[in-house]
This record gives structure tokens, sequence and C-alpha cells, in this order.
């Protein structure tokens, strides 16, 4: 698909041309651009918005990120494998190696925490649509608090709200 962007001198256009192969204009220079098959919204139309298309482009790089995210769980116990391998090396020591911050590594190593159903569920539920919502971030609440049926309980209304 090739965008065509007319030389507008600081007045931008309302609708962008799309034709076949993905290829945008830029500085002069044909660069192709890969966000997958169209959009179920763009299957029709020849002309679409700028909108339509940021819209597109910010879904494939999303897809893009998740894929290449990896499990919680997996990262969590790759931390935990390195801490063991090497007992003298403190976490902060270890942040330091693997490039991420002190804090990181914390907050990671503490999903392991969690009740062997969550961490079984979160490591069996590896698509990138679980993926984008079984985070670090959503599960850090389940880790503070102490009885693991409370943990189970959250992490069940979790599920339910997000709609897994």
């Amino acid at each position: 698909m090739r965008v065509d962007v007319p030389r507008t001198y600081g007045f931008r256009p309302r609708f962008w041309r799309l034709s076949l192969p993905y290829q945008i204009l830029l500085k002069g220079r044909l660069q192709n651009v890969e966000f997958g098959p169209l959009p179920s919204c763009l299957q029709d139309i020849r002309t679409v918005t700028q909108r339509q298309l940021r819209d597109a482009l910010r879904a494939a790089r999303k897809e893009k990120e998740l894929a290449a995210k990896p499990n919680i769980v997996v990262e969590a116990m790759r931390y935990a494998d390195v801490l063991a391998r090497n007992p003298e090396l403190s976490r902060t020591q270890v942040a330091e190696a693997l490039g991420v911050s002190r804090i990181r590594v914390f907050q990671v190593l503490s999903i392991l925490g969690l009740p062997n159903a969550i961490v079984r569920y979160t490591l069996d539920n590896d698509a990138p649509e679980y993926r984008s919502v079984l985070t670090e971030r959503r599960l850090r609440p389940l880790t503070q608090l102490t009885e693991k049926a409370d943990q189970l309980a959250a992490f069940r209304q979790l599920l339910s709200e997000v709609g897994v």
C-alpha cells in the first residue's frame, strides 16, 4: 500500500489515498510500512482518514510489542534462575546485569509468591491477548494480599473485570 502525501506547505491533508504495496513517501524516499492485513474497517474503501491510518498503525505496533514481550511468569523464573545460579549476587547486582531497575527485579520476583494456581494459569495462557491482561502491573495488588484465598478471589475478580 502506498500513501501519497501531497506537498501541503503547512496545510495537513484531510484524506490520504492508499494503494498497494504498503509504502510511505518520507523525506523523498519510499519507505515500507508493515502492519499486516488491512483492518476490516478499511477493506471496502480506497480513501482513509489520517485517524484511521494512525489507529491501524497503533494497533499493529501494539500487537508487535506484545508478540515480543515475554510472559511475566517466564520472566520471573528467568530472574529467579539467575539469582539461584549466582547466590553471591544481590538483587541489585542482578538488576544491573540484566539491564533493568532494582525495583523491577523485586516486582517481577514477587509474582512467584502468588498461589500456584495463578502462576500456572498465567504461564499456560501465553497468547498475546492474555499477555496484555496478565501483566505484572495488574498482578501487583495480588502480591500485597497475605491470604492465599484472598489472592485467588481477587484474581477471579480481575479475570471477570477484563473479560478473559
